[in-house]
């Protein structure tokens, strides 16, 4: 099953129409309508969308949407903070991305 496919199902799973789910996710109809007919790949603000809307974890949602298995052999954390970090606004990204390489820079310093 495609992702178009699945998000369709799980909204009419829940009895709602499209303008329901696009209202619960805080999100146009129109960016449901496109992701729903093929006309658009789904993105970071779709899967927000549905984390919102279906009450699931987004790194879950954006796995249902393929956006994760580009990130084949990494290990689930690493995708779980890469799918935390998308959610974040561009400027809270760029300061946790910061915070972390300084972290990491401690880390291999002590590893030396």
């Amino acid at each position: 099953m495609d992702f178009a496919d699945w998000l369709s199902g799980e909204i009419r799973a829940r009895g709602w129409t499209e303008a329901e789910f696009a209202r619960r996710g805080k999100i146009s109809p129109q960016a449901v309508n496109f992701a729903v007919n093929r006309q658009t790949k789904p993105g970071r603000k779709l899967c927000q969308a549905i984390a919102r809307a279906f009450d699931m974890p987004l790194e879950e949602a954006m796995r249902r949407a393929g956006l994760l298995d580009e990130l084949v052999g990494l290990p689930d954390n690493a995708k779980t903070w890469g799918a935390r970090l998308m959610a974040l606004s561009p400027e809270a990204r760029d300061t946790a991305v910061r915070v972390m390489d300084s972290v990491l820079a401690t880390f291999e310093r002590a590893a030396r």
